[in-house]
């Protein structure tokens, strides 16, 4: 970036002083709703100053030294940390400018759309993005192990490069007016198998419906119950075949797990059932395809364990995050987890199951976040103030991370999913210019 740097950091500074300065003034001085002690208050104002001071000192030299990046790097993250400690991530507060008109791009006294977890990730973001010097001779000193900043466009073009254009799973993700959310997709069978596939469907629901009230009258396992019943409603549905056939593997090992306790009768028609919607979901070529890619997915129990652990951790901070992200996003993503109760013992399809809706899910991700970061989205960020379209690509950039920095230590063993570190790679060098 050269001799820019140091308007840049210049930006950079009256930003995120702008941002922690509305913090400290709605949250710490304005907020006396908010369970917070004088010593609380102190201890919170203590870290803001903290970081308004370095940002100051940045702005006193040249160009910004490694040094001083890390140090502010922590501070911020420091910041975070405390506030998330008193719960107060997902406050909301009002957005000053700190001078009078635009300050690089923010219009004053906007109210931000986004909450302060989400414009401290922002700000975390445009501190990584300043590559960095010696102040005595200007030799770049930034680490070889992240390399050159690259620009947005730049970020893009090598994301649409990498990202696979679609991962055929049992759960699919879209954004839909800018939150995060579970696509549901019509079953469709081969041309030729419509119309069998059709009345088939039809005789398996009314002996769904047989089923369920076996096992409703059994005094069977709540759970067994409920499993057959969420099989059901699927089948009803007409959708998601991959995710049907998925649920129905799961029923299959279930009921055998409860065999014993269900009438002969009951248990007869149970394993009927399940055996009729394996040979349904078998008419459909995205079940065939998911399939034929299980078999090839080479998985320990030690793999198995390390996928589900990363799966909760990213609904946990799905959960958290309700006004970008639907609740059946993080709910759905638990669902396949408890699906492997058991490492030892889960199936190729059920562990490949979890995986490829998780692959699905970064795929998403990074896909959004090429497009923001190219120019395919520029007739829709011109209609949005600069700020908006600033907070969503923060969003969309931090989630991605998040989530990939989970899942990249397991997903880096696999040929098919390799793709999510150097995707991860790409966006850690992105440059988020303030403009």
């Amino acid at each position: 970036m050269g001799i820019s740097s140091l308007t840049e950091i210049i930006d950079i500074r009256r930003t995120i002083q702008s941002i922690i300065t509305s913090i400290r003034l709605d949250i710490v001085d304005g907020r006396r709703d908010l369970p917070l002690s004088l010593n609380d208050r102190a201890g919170i104002g203590e870290r803001v100053e903290r970081v308004r001071v370095m940002l100051l000192n940045a702005t006193r030299v040249r160009l910004l030294g490694e040094d001083d990046k890390f140090a502010l790097v922590e501070s911020v993250e420091d910041l975070i940390s405390v506030l998330g400690s008193f719960d107060l991530l997902r406050e909301r507060f009002r957005f000053r400018s700190s001078g009078p008109g635009e300050n690089r791009g923010v219009p004053d006294d906007v109210l931000l759309r986004g909450d302060i977890e989400q414009a401290l990730t922002l700000a975390l973001h445009m501190v990584r993005s300043v590559n960095t010097y010696d102040a005595v001779d200007g030799a770049d000193l930034f680490s070889s192990a992240h390399g050159n900043l690259i620009t947005k466009t730049e970020a893009s073009r090598r994301l649409n490069s990498i990202v696979p254009e679609d991962v055929v799973s049992p759960v699919r993700f879209d954004f839909v007016d800018r939150r995060l959310v579970v696509v549901h997709s019509p079953a469709v069978a081969d041309q030729r198998d419509q119309s069998s596939v059709a009345s088939a469907r039809a005789a398996l629901i009314e002996q769904g419906e047989r089923v369920l009230e076996s096992l409703r009258i059994s005094n069977c396992d709540k759970r067994l119950f409920e499993v057959f019943e969420k099989l059901h409603e699927k089948l009803a549905h007409a959708e998601d075949v991959v995710q049907l056939g998925v649920l129905n593997i799961s029923c299959e090992h279930m009921a055998g797990s409860f065999k014993e306790e269900l009438p002969t009768a009951v248990e007869s028609l149970v394993r009927a059932h399940s055996s009729s919607i394996s040979l349904y979901v078998a008419h459909f070529p995205e079940w065939r395809t998911f399939s034929e890619k299980a078999l090839l997915l080479d998985l320990s129990s030690d793999d198995i364990e390390d996928v589900k652990a990363a799966a909760l951790k990213i609904s946990d901070q799905f959960e958290r995050n309700a006004e970008n992200i639907d609740e059946e996003v993080p709910r759905t993503i638990r669902y396949l987890a408890s699906l492997i109760d058991d490492p030892l013992k889960v199936t190729k399809r059920t562990g490949s199951a979890l995986i490829t809706s998780l692959e699905n899910l970064l795929a998403k991700l990074f896909s959004v976040a090429a497009e923001f970061l190219g120019d395919t989205v520029k007739k829709t960020s011109e209609a949005l103030s600069t700020w908006t379209a600033r907070i969503v690509v923060a969003f969309v950039v931090s989630t991605a991370l998040a989530a990939g920095a989970e899942l990249t230590p397991v997903f880096s063993k696999f040929q098919t999913t390799a793709w999510v570190q150097k995707a991860m790679e790409v966006l850690n060098k992105v440059e988020l210019k303030v403009e």
